[in-house]
């Protein structure tokens, strides 16, 4: 086998595999996406977090909800008073 030949069979199977990779990609991205609708969020992992505020913001007290089994994280914001 030449070297062209060889070069040409490692490009064959890399287009090969990119194909493979892009259904794959998409099939993922699908199951993914199902997973988060029908997901109970039975576990979840709560963060609190807080951003001080100034003389012209207000504060903020964010809690961040995040499911352990599908990922889907939810964002409550509350409002404080001003720095």
């Amino acid at each position: 086998m030449t070297i062209k030949q060889e070069m040409d069979a490692i490009n064959e199977r890399l287009d090969q595999i990119k194909k493979e990779t892009g259904i794959l990609s998409f099939e993922f991205g699908q199951k993914k996406a199902r997973l988060k609708q029908i997901c109970p969020h039975l576990e979840t992992i709560t963060e609190d977090d807080y951003v001080s505020g100034s003389y012209y913001d207000r504060a903020q007290f964010i809690k961040r909800i995040t499911c352990k089994l599908c990922g889907n994280v939810e964002e409550e914001i509350t409002y404080g008073g001003y720095g």
